[in-house]
């Protein structure tokens, strides 16, 4: 029997951050989907049906606006060839079925994206030693084309907290395919896949107020998990003004949650305000100012964020290292733990089922930007996290 020819194995993890297009739309007074503007990032890949696939895209940064709806798209096209021989001694009738699932998991999303297709050929009647290109009544070349530009996509509007940040929204994509004979003894069968995979992820936001001419500066800093502190200045400041401090857990909703009235002094000022963490918050806080004049015109700040830590969450320290970093795991679950370098390459992979894991390097690490990657293998939940080598 003729082998067919298969496609070229393609390297089979990928790490990579992609350009980004932008898109820009006129903002109405009020911003919404349709008057918002965006952002996409997009990656391209070829494989041969069975690749394992990891690639990140840049969060979205909350200064820039208020972000309303993430778009995730993929693209995806499949092919399958096969050539299958009767390797009994009689006469027999075979059926050919290729199926494929796809799984794309998003660290930002608590489910992943799937898909499952599935496609039969036959029937195949076939002599002793025929095969289905060689030889017999249903003699050719058979081909499956499985999927053409099958859209999976999904459109997130109110759970868009894990894409808000300056770090990487982290894909795992791990398309399975399987070419078998499903009906007929005694066969033999040789088969080659070849994939080709386009995703796409959109940001659609609306951009943040141009800082009301008044405030020169506007920082949050995080005292410790119990106080953040609010400082902003101001320069040709108009008597009668209040600050308004409002509170947001996804970067949409914002809270009131104090205020702080216009001291003017030669026209300009210096205003500083501590906000109590309430205990048992987690994630990300965003701060945003909203300035009320005397005469009831209102201006809204950029945004600014801190982290709040979680005890039982993932962290790294020391950072910046040396030779080594403890990752703080908080369960003795089976991890996953990877480190790559700041263009995606993969440095080293280990495996532990410890709260926490020493890892040496492998090699001396130059100095500069890495991320270790933390997947529990259980609940599939993905922390990435930056830290320095010095």
């Amino acid at each position: 029997m003729k082998p067919v020819k298969p496609t070229t194995v393609l390297k089979p993890i990928l790490f990579a951050i992609l350009f980004a297009t932008i898109l820009t739309s006129k903002l109405n007074a009020q911003c919404s989907l349709a008057s918002s503007q965006s952002v996409s990032y997009n990656i391209s890949l070829i494989g041969t049906g069975n690749n394992a696939w990891g690639f990140a895209f840049p969060q979205f940064d909350p200064s820039v606006g208020t972000l309303m709806s993430v778009d995730i798209k993929a693209v995806i096209s499949v092919g399958a060839k096969f050539q299958m021989q009767n390797a009994g001694s009689v006469q027999d009738v075979y059926t050919v079925t290729s199926t494929r699932n796809d799984t794309i998991s998003i660290s930002a999303l608590s489910a992943p994206l799937t898909n499952t297709t599935s496609v039969s050929k036959g029937p195949f009647t076939l002599q002793p030693g025929d095969d289905t290109v060689g030889a017999g009544t249903n003699a050719s070349s058979k081909y499956f084309p499985l999927l053409s530009s099958h859209i999976i996509n999904d459109s997130i509007t109110s759970s868009v907290v894990g894409f808000l940040g300056t770090g990487f929204v982290i894909f795992d994509n791990t398309p399975k395919t399987n070419v078998a004979v499903t009906s007929g003894a005694n066969s033999a069968i040789i088969s080659s896949v070849g994939d080709t995979m386009n995703i796409y992820m959109t940001y659609y936001y609306c951009s943040a107020s141009i800082l009301p001419q008044s405030i020169t500066a506007f920082t949050v800093i995080k005292e410790s998990n119990q106080l953040a502190n609010l400082q902003w200045q101001t320069q040709n400041e108009s008597w009668g003004n209040n600050y308004e401090i409002e509170v947001s857990n996804d970067g949409k909703i914002f809270d009131s949650v104090g205020m702080v009235a216009s001291v003017v002094k030669d026209g300009s000022g210096a205003y500083v305000y501590g906000y109590p963490i309430t205990e048992g918050t987690k994630g990300i806080l965003y701060f945003r100012l909203k300035e009320v004049s005397a005469d009831g015109n209102i201006k809204y700040s950029e945004v600014r964020w801190i982290n709040i830590e979680n005890g039982s969450g993932v962290y790294v320290y020391p950072n910046p290292a040396v030779d080594f970093i403890n990752v703080v795991l908080g369960n003795t679950s089976n991890w996953d733990v990877s480190i790559f370098a700041s263009d995606g390459r993969l440095i080293q992979n280990n495996f532990f089922n410890t709260p926490t894991a020493n890892i040496a390097f492998a090699h001396q690490l130059a100095k500069g930007v890495y991320f270790i990657r933390a997947l529990n293998m259980q609940t599939k939940k993905m922390t990435t996290l930056p830290f320095m080598v010095k």
